[in-house]
């Protein structure tokens, strides 16, 4: 799918804000997905800076847009100049108004809640990533229905898709994580629970609390040994780690 609206998005949209564009969303729901929320909320910053480069790119004149490799200073005062813009430039009010505004939102979540920095008043949360990943699915949907490229029921169908509400992959329940997708087995669940950790190593015996195996023992044998031996895990000294073919693996079963 993904793909496809690369394709569509890069016949109206500058290409390489296309591909910036995609990659910084696929980022915000991949963390999602692992309740990595705060990983999720600082690429929801990023995510809207290409946003507004792509603003940018369809109201000027000329098609200029900041350059990816400078500062977009006094963020929030040059989103809302794009109000100003003449309705009579025949400029759609996604991405005059509407656009722009959430674009204030999601840097405002970033900056005033405390995400990206420590504090005491306020930490990442579910709350927050929810409220990134919807915008962030939201404003997709918009600028495929303005610029989709293809036929408006193959649109529609790639927005359906795209709003859908995603389901995290891992939970917390106090200091227990818990893998959701109850068809994972073993070897699966313990790759989830990595990459959702990753980093940082976990020890086997919390792996297997987490996983509830019944036989620590077999649990060591058949699961963590033979990860290790097939390059997906670094096992030693009673502590795990994934490694990159144990993260490609896990992520095609998180896509099906």
């Amino acid at each position: 799918m993904i793909q496809q609206v690369s394709s569509n998005l890069k016949k109206h949209i500058e290409p390489i804000l296309v591909d910036k564009l995609l990659e910084h969303y696929a980022v915000i729901k991949r963390n999602y997905r692992l309740m990595k929320h705060e990983t999720a909320e600082l690429n929801g910053s990023k995510f809207s800076e290409v946003v507004f480069r792509i603003l940018e790119n369809k109201t000027s004149k000329d098609a200029k847009y900041t350059p990816l490799d400078h500062e977009i200073k006094k963020f929030a005062d040059r989103c809302r100049s794009f109000e100003q813009l003449p309705k009579a430039d025949a400029v759609d009010d996604t991405l005059r108004i509407h656009i722009p505004r959430t674009l204030i939102l999601l840097v405002d979540v970033r900056n005033k809640r405390a995400i990206g920095h420590i504090s005491g008043i306020h930490s990442p949360n579910l709350l927050d990533s929810t409220l990134i990943v919807h915008c962030a699915d939201w404003i997709l949907a918009e600028l495929i229905r303005l610029y989709h490229g293809c036929s408006t029921d193959e649109a529609q169908s790639i927005v359906d898709q795209i709003i859908q509400i995603d389901i995290p992959l891992v939970a917390d329940v106090g200091s227990t994580k818990r893998v959701l997708r109850l068809d994972l087995k073993f070897p699966d669940q313990v790759l989830a629970l990595l990459l959702n950790e990753s980093p940082k190593k976990v020890s086997d015996r919390v792996l297997y609390d987490w996983t509830e195996h019944s036989n620590f023992t077999v649990f060591k044998r058949d699961v963590l040994n033979r990860l290790h031996k097939a390059r997906k895990i670094e096992y030693s000294k009673n502590k795990c780690q994934i490694l990159p073919p144990g993260i490609h693996d896990i992520e095609n079963k998180i896509k099906k």
